[in-house]
């Protein structure tokens, strides 16, 4: 009897001591993780690619081609004042240089008889980040207002002078400017106002 009683400790004794090796594997299955899941490397964008920034603005970045625009002109010459609108169509050249024509119509007057002309002519500006530089040459047709026969008469215009953007997008924007014109014998000066745009 007493060998059997000793027999089944025995048998108990390692059966308990078993048991936590068998199921250590299942346990330690269902522990939680310590360890941080991997996190994949972001590709670098590619300049251009969808989801890429912009670059930075640089200055003037016009790009070339077609440029249309329109202006409102008004200044003085002798004691006489004119005003004109104008209209142009030019193309830009490494977006520092654009070659345009004009086209232009207005009146003039000094308080007695009065004056209507029109111009056409072309020019080239020079563009200095947001300031520019430009030059243009004009035939001009003047005829009175009151003239009864025909008294028109046709004269050269030569102007020269500058102007800044007051704003400036990739397709278009507006800009001021101030010129010197020389008409005939009489030198003039023009202010203007124009916005352009390019397709």
């Amino acid at each position: 009897m007493r060998t059997c009683v000793v027999f089944v400790l025995a048998l108990v004794e390692s059966t308990s001591l078993a048991a936590p090796a068998a199921f250590a594997p299942r346990l330690s299955g269902l522990a939680p993780s310590t360890e941080a899941p991997p996190v994949a490397a972001t590709p670098a964008a590619t300049p251009g690619a969808p989801g890429a920034l912009p670059d930075p603005p640089t200055g003037r970045k016009a790009s070339s081609g077609v440029v249309l625009g329109a202006a409102f002109d008004a200044g003085t010459m002798d004691s006489a004042r004119f005003f004109e609108l104008q209209g142009k169509l030019g193309v830009v050249i490494e977006s520092r240089v654009s070659l345009f024509g004009t086209i232009a119509l207005g009146g003039a007057g000094d308080g007695g008889e009065g004056a209507v002309f029109g111009a056409i002519g072309g020019g080239a500006r020079l563009w200095l980040e947001r300031a520019f530089l430009q030059a243009r040459f004009e035939r001009m047709a003047i005829s009175g207002v009151s003239c009864e026969e025909s008294c028109g008469v046709t004269v050269n215009r030569v102007s020269a002078g500058g102007g800044f953007d007051v704003l400036r997008e990739r397709h278009g924007g507006f800009e001021l400017s101030l010129e010197i014109n020389r008409v005939a014998d009489d030198l003039g000066v023009t202010f203007g106002f124009a916005g352009s745009l390019q397709p």
